[in-house]
């Protein structure tokens, strides 16, 4: 009988060569590499920096036209929301405030001059027309790209009719700083002896309304009269700040003023008035001026809370 050697029997391999080890430990060198690249491969870099963070469809804050390189302040808006509601106040080149709101498109809004009452009865009859404002952000621009016309009520068709100035203009961000106005106007300022007695200024309003003729001079009587119950607390304190053609009012010395503090309450046959009156506002300039009173109250240490603004565009002589 002829003898299997043990090793054939249970099949064994033969010997590795010397081609086959000089495989085998490549193979673990490459697939090593690999495995070491795979565990400190480097993070993706990060996104590039937007260069434009206020340019987005969000719009709050306050911006400024610009020609060229020019700022151009009696064009500006300011965006900001109210509850559901975003709200654009809107100057356009003069001293003239208007509240517009918002409806968000796909890649723009379109801002309408909100109205109420008498304006908005006279708009569904088609006489009058509100201002619309249509605000698109552009990156690349760096820039809100704005368009600006107006929109009228044609009964006869029962739409509206929209007309737009042709063009674009350009909003950047108003500047750190910036002092002007924006918000429109909710009250009337009387002057001469209208600001300090109320009798003249209710024969004012019984005459058509506050007459805006005055004197010009360095000591000018400026004032806006309230429904006291209405303002408030009679506990709380009630003061204003001073606005001349829509920026911080200055005294004789070209010094802001501070804080001016409200009248006394007076009765009358009207109500209790309280009187919100400036006698020395310093205005010695001719021509068309725009004052405005910001009505404030501080209630039992808590903030200071703006009530109203009161304003008016007088002719100066």
């Amino acid at each position: 009988m002829i003898s299997t050697p043990r090793a054939a029997r249970h099949g064994a391999r033969s010997p590795l060569s010397p081609a086959r080890v000089a495989g085998a430990l490549l193979s673990l060198a490459v697939g090593g590499a690999a495995l070491s690249a795979c565990a400190t491969e480097a993070p993706p870099p990060p996104p590039a920096e937007d260069k434009c963070p206020r340019v987005t469809m969000d719009l709050e804050g306050q911006w400024l036209r610009v020609n060229g390189n020019a700022g151009d302040p009696k064009h500006r808006f300011e965006v900001q929301k109210k509850g559901a509601d975003t709200v654009l106040w809107y100057v356009g080149g003069a001293f003239t405030k208007k509240e517009l709101r918002g409806e968000r498109r796909e890649t723009d809004w379109r801002f309408t001059q909100a109205v109420s009452g008498a304006q908005e009865e006279a708009f569904k009859k088609g006489e009058l027309e509100l201002t619309r404002v249509f605000v698109e952000p552009q990156k690349k621009l760096c820039a809100l790209r704005v368009s600006v016309g107006t929109v009228k009520w044609d009964a006869a068709a029962n739409k509206e009719r929209e007309t737009i100035a042709p063009g674009f203009q350009e909003f950047l961000p108003m500047p750190e700083g910036g002092t002007f106005t924006f918000r429109p106007c909710d009250g009337t300022l009387f002057f001469a002896k209208a600001a300090t007695d109320w009798k003249v200024a209710e024969a004012e309003l019984k005459n058509g309304g506050a007459v805006f003729n005055t004197a010009l001079g360095e000591a000018l009587s400026v004032g806006a009269w309230t429904d006291a119950a209405a303002d408030g607390d009679a506990a709380c304190t009630y003061d204003m700040d001073l606005y001349f053609d829509d920026k911080p009012a200055k005294d004789k010395e070209n010094k802001a003023r501070g804080p001016a503090v409200a009248g006394a309450v007076l009765s009358t046959p009207a109500g209790d008035k309280r009187p919100w009156t400036v006698p020395d506002w310093f205005a010695p300039w001719s021509g068309n001026h725009h004052f405005e009173v910001y009505r404030y109250r501080s209630c039992a240490g808590g903030p200071r809370e703006l009530i109203g603004v009161s304003c008016s565009e007088a002719v100066l002589q």
